[in-house]
């Protein structure tokens, strides 16, 4: 068991109360980081591209939305330790195509290649200098 299995269920309240001294909703901070993504892609002629997309440490899914928004031909590969934050995020995408929700473990990646690394979210929430460092 993840020390998150126990907040998937609530985590958006927390996320809400997490951000309220920025005047934003969790939202804005979502897409404001495939904004990010789609730029630089933009910059280097990928953004039109069928993309894999690797979103490590996806949570309970949030992002992915925003992923097909910005990025429609990508193919989202999201991975997370917490079972309970991929059950969360498997219900939560069930209307997105080619999104891949994954329990962390080290042969999840044994079958991807050619993957762009979408990394944010977790190193916010990652105090373990190991787990990091080995990044």
């Amino acid at each position: 068991m993840s020390v998150f299995d126990k907040y998937a269920e609530n985590y958006d309240e927390g996320h809400v109360k997490a951000v309220a001294l920025s005047g934003f909703k969790p939202d804005f901070f979502h897409e404001y980081k495939l904004k990010e993504l789609v730029r630089y892609l933009k910059a280097e002629g990928l953004a039109d591209k069928k993309l894999k997309l690797l979103d490590f440490g996806c949570g309970i899914g949030r992002s992915a939305k925003y992923i097909k928004k910005y990025l429609p031909k990508a193919s989202i590969y999201g991975v997370d330790v917490s079972k309970e934050e991929i059950r969360v995020a498997k219900a939560s995408s069930k209307n997105l195509k080619n999104v891949t929700l994954l329990l962390l473990m080290a042969s999840t990646f044994l079958s991807m290649s050619s993957l762009i690394l979408y990394l944010s979210p977790m190193f916010s929430t990652t105090s373990d200098a190991k787990c990091t460092k080995k990044l």
